[in-house]
């Protein structure tokens, strides 16, 4: 079964780890394909694959409106928080260095690791799907709220 890439599509994207379910991690998260997903495995798997969804143009920047397409009832003020030179459009090092604030990747691999071992399973990430799954909102809010509650 392979999960559709669905607006804003973030979710998608933290479960594409899993490998959409076919039974083997996804080898762009796993990079040392050593079975598990470490927290810098999934940090630069989750930045690529946040900001790519992001960038509608491919162009290598985000601007307001390709932010806005993806989070309409997102407040402003979280664009020009990544948008750290003012620009008008976030580069990916900027909506990097956004996340690394925030700590949102922490957070959230925080929550998927139940097991506290650092490392991110098949299993766990499975269990994760499923917990998103019957979750009401979009994917932003859902993986946001996963986030907090860390």
């Amino acid at each position: 079964m392979k999960l559709q890439m669905t607006r804003p599509g973030l979710l998608a994207g933290a479960l594409m780890i899993a490998g959409c379910t076919t039974g083997s991690l996804n080898p762009q998260a796993d990079k040392d394909r050593d079975g598990g997903v470490s927290f810098p495995e999934f940090d630069a798997y989750m930045k690529e694959t946040i900001f790519n969804e992001f960038d509608a143009n491919k162009d290598g920047v985000v601007t307001r409106e390709e932010w806005r397409k993806q989070n309409p009832s997102g407040p402003a003020s979280k664009f020009k928080g990544a948008d750290r030179n003012g620009d008008g459009k976030a580069s990916r090092a900027e909506s990097d260095a956004k996340l690394d604030q925030d700590g949102s990747m922490k957070k959230l691999f925080q929550k998927i690791d139940t097991d506290r071992n650092g490392r991110l399973s098949e299993a766990e990430i499975t269990a994760f799907q499923a917990l998103m799954q019957q979750q009401p909102g979009t994917d932003l809010e859902k993986l946001k709220q996963a986030a907090d509650q860390s």
